[in-house]
């Protein structure tokens, strides 16, 4: 099988020029050395001190075989570049004279190629030899040098150098790169953008070669018949797969997992998990001293325990060639993130419904209901813009339906909340008002009566059918969130103007009027007694993400020394309060990781074959602290929040409507 040579032009050039002048020094330093009398003599008898270049390259031995031989090595380029030459001024489009073009540069390049033919007869042919043949060679070559100079100078002029484009097809990368402007530049990028992502297939992918690529929906999912309302996943082996990030280059393996992953050893002996390969870089064993540098691909291996989320069937709304339309149940997130793989929306419709290659246009919280668009083309993902301003050609016009803590006060009127929002925890997700990133949400309170109503005489729901209703302003000497009665609930409609994080939760809470059981934003145990109302927060940052997260770590679900459920929640969330309260001033980090190490410093060395497969599995379930516990199971209702996408307006022909959630009737 044939190759071909690619030799780039810059290393022809190179030899053509410089090849002749090596091959000339040479020879005369031979003859400075070798022959000097002899190429020094002259007819007249004057004393030269340089040999005579002539002389040096025709009379003396072995110089003019060196002169020779150089200069037949050095005629190879020489023409090649003189035909590509030819071969580029042809391919350039010229402004006047086209017809005659092509001829004045091929009888142009006809003369260049007879000067090298000539300076070449020269180089072999000395006058000593065949002086005759010698004599004709020289005036041939000045002859077509000076009409080639000739011609050359003619077609600059009469064909400008600006005026000659050469084709697209012919140009090299370097030269497109520099003839274009930034703009075509960014075009180009984005198409290029805009074809690699139709191209990728989107949707859930398996990532791990611990997960049969032949599962099948029932041997994934099951329910339990003690707890029959809770959708479960059969535990299962995972590789968790991460490159170096910047931040931890020539850092040791240990000291990135104490601080970027402390919660994944917590309850294991990090020398036990190194020894026993566990944890790997770029598939090879290490230990715990390893410097991490850039390029580095860290694999964990575990025994995955995905949380339940509620059983409920995903009921599709629309599904054609373009969109697919669902109406999301609660406690189910969109895509695998944190303990959710199986459990999350694309999971399920690739397993249990065969649905895939889905573009998730947009996302809802986990705990949030309702509408959930998803696109089967780039293109159908790229005509709606969930972050565009609501009047914007391709923006959404979203309604949101909650129930709300306390009586709702603005009776017929239109509250609109228009503080930013900032997030202080991307772990945990965590919001609150502050910072310089816009955000408005408007709100109604409405009655079932009126929704159903709205449903019956115009097939959708309108936010403010009554254009009579007035816009309230907050007194936020009013309302107090504590001198609300928790009993009484309202159902409000939310109209978000913008997409920013949990906004119509954090925005509901500076009302004073948060979702009746948001469990992050209507906590007034940890936000403090007014729970965040009008941006009042009591504590810290810092606290409130340290006690959440105690509140939500597989300790808080523990069962082992407790046999009534209720007791042991109660005693470990205000267990976990306490330690923040006693902790809040320490570097809780560095404490926790103390605590890790102090206590599984007795443990029991185990060593495995790495290289046995069976045996690390064995080992991972074996030391699985899920495995080894029991844990407190949700209750269906805690997998529950009241918020819900009740509808999306994508234009005034097309909406997307889901049927009224069952808490509306509360």
């Amino acid at each position: 099988m044939s190759t071909r040579v690619h030799i780039p032009i810059q290393y022809l050039l190179w030899f053509a020029y410089t090849l002749p002048g090596l091959a000339l020094f040479t020879c005369v330093g031979l003859s400075l050395v070798k022959d000097f009398e002899k190429s020094t003599r002259t007819h007249c008898n004057v004393f030269n001190f340089l040999p005579s270049i002539s002389a040096s390259i025709g009379d003396c031995e072995p110089q003019r075989y060196i002169w020779r031989l150089c200069f037949a090595l050095d005629s190879i380029p020489r023409y090649l570049i003189a035909y590509m030459q030819l071969m580029r001024l042809l391919n350039r489009h010229h402004m006047g004279l086209t017809e005659l073009y092509p001829f004045v540069q091929i009888g142009n390049s006809c003369l260049h190629f007879l000067e090298l033919t000539f300076l070449l007869l020269l180089t072999f042919v000395s006058s000593n030899e065949i002086k005759w043949i010698h004599e004709c060679s020289f005036i041939g070559f000045m002859i077509c040098s000076l009409l080639h100079m000739l011609l050359t100078v003619l077609i600059d002029y009469f064909w400008p150098r600006t005026a000659h484009i050469m084709a697209d097809s012919d140009l090299s990368r370097k030269e497109k790169y520099r003839q274009e402007t930034k703009a075509d530049r960014r075009t180009r990028f984005k198409e290029r953008r805009r074809l690699k992502a139709e191209s990728k297939l989107v949707g859930f992918r398996q990532s791990t070669h611990y997960i049969d690529s032949e599962l099948t929906c029932d041997s994934i999912y099951y329910v339990d018949p003690q707890s029959p309302k809770l959708r479960k996943v059969h535990p299962y082996f995972f590789t968790w797969i991460t490159h170096a990030k910047e931040r931890w280059y020539n850092r040791t393996i240990a000291d990135v997992f104490q601080y970027e992953f402390r919660r994944s050893i917590l309850k294991q002996n990090f020398d036990d998990i190194i020894r026993n390969g566990l944890v790997r870089i770029n598939g090879q064993c290490i230990d715990k001293d390893y410097i991490i540098q850039n390029g580095d691909k860290l694999e964990h291996y575990t025994h995955r325990h995905e949380v339940p989320v509620i059983n409920q069937k995903i009921n599709i709304l629309i599904n054609n060639d373009d969109y697919l339309v669902i109406d999301k149940p609660c406690s189910i997130p969109v895509h695998p993130c944190g303990k959710y793989r199986f459990n999350t929306v694309l999971a399920i419709l690739h397993y249990e419904y065969q649905l895939s290659n889905l573009r998730t246009v947009h996302r809802l919280d986990r705990m949030t209901s309702g509408i959930l668009i998803m696109a089967k083309s780039a293109a159908k993902a790229r005509a709606i813009d969930f972050n565009a301003d609501r009047t914007s050609a391709n923006g959404v016009d979203k309604l949101y339906l909650c129930r709300v803590r306390g009586e709702f006060p603005y009776a017929n009127q239109i509250v609109r909340v228009d503080q930013p929002i900032e997030t202080f925890s991307f772990q945990l997700g965590l919001t609150r008002i502050g910072g310089n990133k816009q955000c408005q949400t408007l709100f109604r309170r409405v009655t079932v009566e009126e929704l159903q109503q709205q449903k019956e005489q115009h097939g959708n729901y309108i936010f403010d059918l009554n254009s009579d209703n007035s816009e309230a302003i907050i007194d936020e000497s009013l309302y107090k969130y504590a001198d609300q009665d928790s009993t009484r609930t309202s159902l409000v409609l939310c109209r978000p103007l913008s997409g920013r994080m949990h906004q119509i939760r954090v925005h509901l809470q500076y009302l004073g009027f948060p979702i009746v059981n948001d469990p992050l934003y209507n906590a007034p145990h940890i936000w403090g007694s007014s729970n965040g109302q009008y941006a009042q927060y009591e504590h810290s940052n810092e606290y409130v993400v340290e006690t959440f997260i105690k509140l939500h770590s597989c300790e808080y679900w523990l069962l082992n020394d407790v046999e009534n459920e209720d007791e042991a929640m109660n005693s470990n969330g205000k267990r976990a309060i306490e330690e923040v309260q006693e902790q809040s001033t320490d570097d809780t980090k560095r404490v926790k990781t103390e605590e890790c190490t102090a206590t599984t410093a007795s443990a029991a060395v185990t060593t495995i074959n790495v290289n046995d497969d069976s045996a690390v599995k064995n080992y991972i379930k074996e030391h699985c602290f899920e495995c080894l516990n029991r844990f407190r199971e949700p209750t269906a209702d805690q997998l529950v929040m009241f918020l819900h996408a009740l509808q999306y307006k994508i234009s005034d022909s097309v909406s997307f409507t889901s049927s009224l959630p069952d808490w509306v009737q509360i």
